[in-house]
């Protein structure tokens, strides 16, 4: 193949994800993650912090009460009273899970921003 053909594919498909507005047709955010079991493994924990991570964004924060978060665009709440809910109780979950692994929550949710960021999530 050409490297000509290959850049018209390429463009082809980045038009087939393109709304008839010319937006991409993408969720604004991943979905909120599964509720994480009391009887999860550090490893399934670890994986529930990363989709948190990314489902909240890099400005994701451990201390941060998910109320607290604001969409900037207009000052309303990122997310809903239920939304809330199910996170907090998610990541306390989490938290316990991991700190009796000996993993650091702090260190576990900065490497998941890191690889968000670096587009390696």
């Amino acid at each position: 193949m050409r490297a000509g053909t290959f850049l018209i594919l390429i463009v082809q498909a980045d038009r087939n994800r393109l709304n008839n507005k010319g937006r991409y047709n993408m969720p604004l955010r991943p979905p909120l993650p599964d509720p994480i079991s009391e009887q999860a493994t550090a490893v399934q924990a670890a994986q529930w912090l990363r989709e948190l991570v990314r489902f909240v964004g890099p400005g994701f924060h451990p201390d941060t009460p998910f109320s607290d978060y604001v969409n900037t665009a207009g000052g309303s709440p990122s997310f809903t009273a239920a939304q809330c809910e199910v996170l907090e109780l998610g990541l306390k979950q989490a938290w316990t899970i991991l700190s009796n692994a000996g993993v650091d929550v702090y260190a576990a949710a900065l490497t998941a921003q890191r690889r968000m960021l670096s587009k390696e999530f």
